[in-house]
Formats: structure tokens, sequence, C-alpha cells
């Protein structure tokens, strides 16, 4: 393993880790708002800023990384996408199943948590594969081809007569 893929790694597993520690955090305190001429019905208690701080900032730092990762190996890339989505699918379905959900979340949890882990295990899965392709055999870069393949089949669909693209 090259030194800036372990690099790397550790940046998007830490930017993941504090996204779920901003969500978990977030989700615990549920719908409140503070400061501004409304008389707020619940204001935000201390920590709010920050874990919202912790999505926001771990949510860029991933995107920035995995952009970078991806002019290495788009499979990897397509690894971290994976990473990221059922990641946070995990913790919309920890945070809701260890009762750290705010009534207010009405349910958000289930869904989301539902939604995210549908979205990304399948990435998750062939962008591991591929990019385990990549390393051990000797044939070069394995294409993770899925965007390709949709994009080819649009371009080759039929047109209209004198539809134009």
């Amino acid at each position: 393993m090259r030194p800036t893929t372990l690099l790397f790694s550790l940046v998007l597993v830490a930017a993941l880790g504090a996204m779920a520690h901003g969500i978990v955090g977030l989700l615990e305190t549920g719908t409140c708002a503070s400061g501004g001429p409304y008389v707020s019905v619940r204001e935000c208690p201390d920590g709010t800023g920050t874990a919202a701080l912790l999505v926001g900032a771990g949510a860029t730092i991933f995107c920035l990384a995995t952009i970078v990762v991806a002019f290495r190996s788009f499979a990897l890339a397509g690894f971290w996408f994976g990473a990221l989505f059922t990641g946070l699918g995990a913790t919309f379905l920890y945070a809701q199943l260890t009762d750290r959900v705010d009534p207010s979340g009405g349910g958000v949890a289930w869904f989301l948590g539902g939604l995210f882990v549908a979205m990304g295990i399948g990435p998750l899965i062939a962008g591991g594969v591929f990019a385990f392709k990549e390393r051990h055999d000797d044939d070069g870069p394995a294409a993770f081809a899925g965007p390709y393949v949709i994009g080819s089949v649009i371009a080759q669909a039929p047109r209209a007569p004198g539809e134009q693209r």
C-alpha cells in the first residue's frame, strides 16, 4: 500500500467519523432555534453548533479527499462513495435503535438509514472488489464501468427523426 493511499484512507475515515458523531448529536438535539428576532419554542442546547460544524466540515473534507482519490483509482473512489452512504446509513440506524433520536424527528432516522444503506452497499462492494483487482492484477486498472456504461447506453438510444443532441 502506498503511503498516500494510507494517508487518504485515514483522512476519509476521520471525516466520516466526524460526520457520524455530528449527526448523532443533531439527532439527539432534535428541532431547535437560537438567536434572531423571533421567539424560539425550543432554544438549541450548547454544542449544537459544534455538531453542525462537524457534519459540514466532515462532508467537505470527505468530498475533496474522494475527488483526489478518484484521480488515482476510480474503483477506490467508488468504494469510498459506498462507505460514505453505508456508514451514514448505519449511523442513522444506530441512533434510532439506541433511542438517541429526539421525538421531534418523526422517524426520519429510519427512513434515511434505510435509504443511505441501500444507496451505499452496491458501490461499497463493487468498488472494493474492483480496487482489490486493481491492486492485485497485472492487467492495469480495473474499470469501475457503471457510470460509463449508463452514459453509453443513453448516448446510443434511438433518436426521433430530426432530433439533435
